[in-house]
């Protein structure tokens, strides 16, 4: 059995690991019209794109799925949007982008450096799903972001600028993600057609596996894949979040998104039967790591 194994750094900043901040987008509150403004993305063939990455996985026998296409983009934020200016003194920039028959959106920010009192959010514009806010507590190092998916084909991505810090945050999108499958029935393909052995994690057979269960993550990568790991560390310390996958998972974790406890809960567990095990929450997740250390030839990074 090949042994696949990736060890990252979770990024943290402070002692607050990267997560979003409460509150609403003003284009859902209505504290502003959406945009009427969209970028239209390039077409995606469906069809064409999941032949290509189910072929790549018979030839490389590597068990990563692809529920996206990243397309290459170069827009600045504070250039490229619309802008509004609240009573306030609030500057609200809006970008919107639409991707022709995509069922989900995410996107990647190749410069990202928000300063104190700005907000991001990534908003649906169809839907009014939203994902944020990201704030300042979200800067890294390596400064970029990726976002959780967004279910929708047209997205807006709308800053909010306090008047104190106007045209001081750095934000540049480099990829949109179009996706043309859905993930969680991409997943769900894999974990219903399971044995009769196979159990949920919150089964009663899963009790006293609590800790092992919390550390399993979801590996969201930036160029429209999946995979998944889990939290590391020896019982000694040093309590590092690192997080051990494989190496075809990816090689730009800065980007990525840590899906945390996406599970079926209790009520909805299946556990040793047939039947379909139900979607879990996806609201828990963290942005980004650093690399540790790499070695592709046993598919460890």
């Amino acid at each position: 059995m090949r042994l696949n194994l990736l060890i990252l750094f979770l990024l943290c900043v402070g002692s607050v690991c990267s997560q979003t901040t409460p509150g609403l987008p003003y284009s859902v509150s209505g504290h502003v019209k959406k945009t009427a403004v969209f970028i239209r993305m390039s077409t995606v063939d469906t069809d064409v794109e999941i032949a290509k990455s189910e072929q790549e996985v018979v030839v490389s026998r590597e068990k990563i799925q692809q529920y996206g296409k990243a397309l290459e983009v170069d827009f600045d934020i504070l250039k490229s949007a619309t802008l509004d200016t609240m009573p306030n003194g609030e500057l609200v920039y809006q970008l919107g982008i639409t991707c022709p028959n995509a069922l989900s959106i995410n996107v990647v920010f190749d410069r990202f450096q928000l300063k104190m009192g700005s907000r991001l959010y990534v908003v649906g514009a169809t839907s009014n799903r939203y994902i944020g806010a990201y704030t300042s507590l979200n800067n890294s190092e390596a400064a970029v972001l990726g976002t959780e998916l967004v279910e929708d084909s047209k997205i807006i991505i709308e800053l909010i600028e306090p008047k104190e810090n106007w045209g001081s945050s750095k934000l540049h999108l480099g990829s949109v993600i179009h996706g043309y499958r859905s993930l969680e029935a991409l997943i769900k393909r894999s974990f219903n057609s399971s044995g009769i052995c196979n159990i949920d994690v919150n089964c009663p057979q899963g009790k006293g596996f609590e800790k092992q269960r919390n550390a399993v993550a979801m590996l969201i990568n930036s160029t429209g894949g999946f995979c998944t790991g889990t939290l590391m560390n020896t019982t000694a310390g040093p309590f590092k979040p690192y997080i051990l996958s494989a190496y075809h998972c990816g090689t730009n974790p800065a980007s990525w998104i840590f899906r945390f406890r996406w599970e079926s809960p209790t009520e909805g567990a299946d556990c040793g039967t047939s039947k379909a095990s139900v979607d879990g929450p996806k609201d828990r997740s963290i942005n980004g790591a650093s690399l540790v250390a790499s070695y592709k030839s046993t598919d460890f990074m």
